[in-house]
């Protein structure tokens, strides 16, 4: 990526400046809601309408543009097509203990394990984000959990969370039809 040297990575620079937060974690918040916000590359176009995004996308103001000029600039479709086969791999590492929890939750709950059709819930394993760095989310009928790479998912946590998403799911934000 460096030997492409982007036209629109001072501009990127810029940007993460002027949106920079002191708390570590509010930090990494902002970009993750905006991640949980869109779709695919390389349009990464809104899952909601505008008034339905959470307020730290909305603050991201031109940051969809900015991150549909850098993909084609840098080439990250090429990269990520080399980098695959790693992510796939180390992703794999915490699909076991994931499904485990969950299995153990609808177990104790008794619920079954087949999807259900109202909500749906997902655990993200991030390589990239710093340590200790949980976030858990619930979108319309999304119920997010993301997870850094050196707490093997946080298997506790993400019991806790699912279990709120079978049991309170109203708490969660997500209705039961």
């Amino acid at each position: 990526m460096a030997a492409k040297n982007p036209a629109c990575l001072e501009e990127l620079r810029t940007f993460f400046a002027v949106h920079h937060r002191d708390d570590a974690t509010a930090e990494l918040s902002q970009y993750v809601s905006f991640a949980l916000s869109v779709g695919d590359p390389p349009g990464f176009e809104f899952r909601y309408k505008t008034n339905e995004l959470p307020p730290d996308v909305a603050a991201l103001d031109g940051f969809q543009a900015l991150l549909q000029k850098f993909y084609a600039q840098a080439g990250i479709e090429r990269i990520w097509r080399q980098s695959q086969p790693a992510f796939e791999e180390a992703i794999a590492r915490y699909h076991r203990p994931a499904r485990e929890a969950l299995l153990a939750v609808n177990a104790y709950v008794r619920t079954s394990t087949s999807p259900n059709l109202h909500a749906r819930f997902q655990v993200y394993v991030d390589l990239l984000a710093a340590p200790n760095q949980i976030q858990t989310r619930s979108y319309k009928k999304r119920f997010v959990r993301g997870a850094d790479a050196i707490r093997r998912v946080a298997v506790p946590g993400s019991r806790h969370a699912y279990l709120h998403f079978q049991v309170d799911p109203w708490r969660c934000g997500i209705p039961r039809s």
